[in-house]
């Protein structure tokens, strides 16, 4: 063989042998993936549907992608927040973050003043983005014409009711379902309830700050508001008024109450037959109630619209924490928003709501008849609670003033003290009113509420 033929023949070779290599290099993105993983908070049904949608990714784009994603319950939403902060800070013993953490917005605003949170919009187009509701997009968006925070999975309040026990009191007292669309009704009807019960309490509700918060939001004058830069709080005396009469009050004479560690424990007991809770708990209302004697018996359950201020619009919280993704390799972001946005996709996003009582995040004209279809393939009756706990749910969010509390640095500990205000102060004064005479409860209300409004005011404000 002459030297030019050996030349060839070389370049020939080397040319199909980097043309192997360079298959190869794109099949190892299959071979050898990017891992991701992701930190959250699910636990029981919610953790089951999670783990399962996760598994099917795995095994269907992400192998197509080369992207393998594992993760981890913290068992809580305190418990996760702890081993975030312990992991950002670097603290003796902490973990090392992951590459995507289910977050609320007071916890991803300390990540990204920290700098620890990519700019999701780098990894989605306008056209993606907008097929999510904008409520949940501005809430995720701790800093203008950027997105740290990306909607996975929301949830609302509604009004769960016992209606086997509804029945026997309202058809005596002459009551229809729709004096439970007002505060003001239910205020009402917990007194007749009371007294018709001869002492039992009608009403309680989970996530109490809500009240508050909604409330104010929904009278127009927010209690947390910004103005330069800076957090004001703002207390209406007229609004506080409203929500004493409508909550602090009839929880004091024992018309609302709690009990147990949730208001869906204090149906099961008995002790109410009325609750406010989130959407996602859904699957925790009985359909039994047994009494501390031992006595149970099946009950039919409703789900309500939440009640609204007499003369407002409907206004309800958005809940339910998003996704962060933490800065890393450009490769592992854009494959971590590569799970989110295929977690998000109507099919997957509807599959884990039906499952867990959460609601989708995206918002078109096709969402609900995709969760009629997606509760009718899992053989649900249109009559059960989780059903009607869905469509009501879904139409809610989309017809409603969504509000969410304003992310800042203090955030948590102010929402704490107006949860305190409206459970434990309150169990306080209701312990005392209950030992008074009747005679003196009058002028003990009067006295509770200068005492209630004065220290709640210092204590929120300062």
């Amino acid at each position: 063989m002459n030297k030019r033929k050996v030349i060839v023949l070389f370049l020939f070779l080397s040319f199909l042998i980097t043309g192997c290599m360079a298959k190869n290099s794109e099949m190892n993105n299959t071979e050898e993936p990017i891992t991701v993983t992701v930190w959250h908070y699910y636990n029981g049904k919610q953790k089951e549907a999670f783990d399962s949608l996760l598994e099917n990714f795995n095994q269907t784009l992400g192998l197509e992608k080369g992207i393998l994603v594992t993760a981890e319950s913290k068992g809580s939403v305190s418990n996760l927040e702890e081993s975030i902060i312990a992991a950002a800070e670097k603290k003796a013993g902490s973990e090392i973050l992951p590459d995507i953490t289910a977050a609320y917005a007071d916890t991803a605003i300390k990540m990204h003043q920290l700098g620890l949170l990519t700019n999701i919009n780098e990894y989605m187009t306008k056209e993606e983005l907008n097929e999510y509701n904008p409520f949940f997009l501005a809430e995720g968006s701790l800093t203008e014409n950027e997105l740290h925070i990306l909607p996975v999975a929301k949830a609302t309040e509604l009004l769960y009711l016992n209606k086997t026990d509804w029945d026997v009191f309202a058809k005596e007292k002459g009551y229809d379902l729709s004096i439970l669309s007002t505060w003001e009704g239910i205020r009402n009807v917990a007194e007749a309830y009371y007294e018709w019960s001869k002492g039992k309490t009608f009403f309680g509700r989970d996530a109490a700050a809500n009240f508050m918060l909604v409330g104010f939001h929904q009278l127009g004058k927010d209690i947390f508001q910004e103005s330069e830069g800076k957090v004001n709080i703002v207390i209406d005396n007229n609004i506080l008024k409203r929500i004493w009469d409508t909550y602090s009050k009839p929880y004091i004479q024992g018309y609302y109450g709690a009990f147990g560690k949730f208001r869906s424990d204090d149906i099961k007991t008995g002790d109410i037959i009325a609750a406010v809770a989130s959407t996602s708990s859904v699957t925790y209302y009985p359909k039994e109630v047994t009494l501390y004697n031992g006595t149970t018996y099946p009950i039919e359950m409703i789900v309500l619209p939440l009640p609204d201020f007499y003369g407002t619009e409907k206004s309800v919280v958005q809940q339910g924490a998003g996704m962060a993704v933490f800065k890393s390799t450009k490769a592992k972001e854009k494959a971590a928003v590569e799970f989110l946005k295929w977690f998000t996709n109507e099919e997957q996003n509807i599959s884990f709501c039906v499952d867990t009582g959460y609601l989708p995040v995206k918002t078109n004209f096709k969402i609900k008849e995709l969760m009629k279809e997606a509760l009718d393939n899992m053989n649900i009756p249109n009559d059960a609670l989780i059903y009607e706990n869905s469509i009501l749910g879904l139409e809610t969010i989309l017809n409603s003033d969504l509000y969410s509390p304003m992310p800042f640095e203090d955030g948590s500990a102010k929402r704490s003290i107006i949860t305190r205000y409206l459970t434990e102060e309150l169990e306080i004064y209701k312990k005392h009113y209950k030992e008074i005479g009747i005679e003196q409860r009058d002028s003990f209300l009067e006295t509770c509420y200068e005492e209630w409004i004065i220290n709640f005011k210092n204590e929120l404000e300062n």
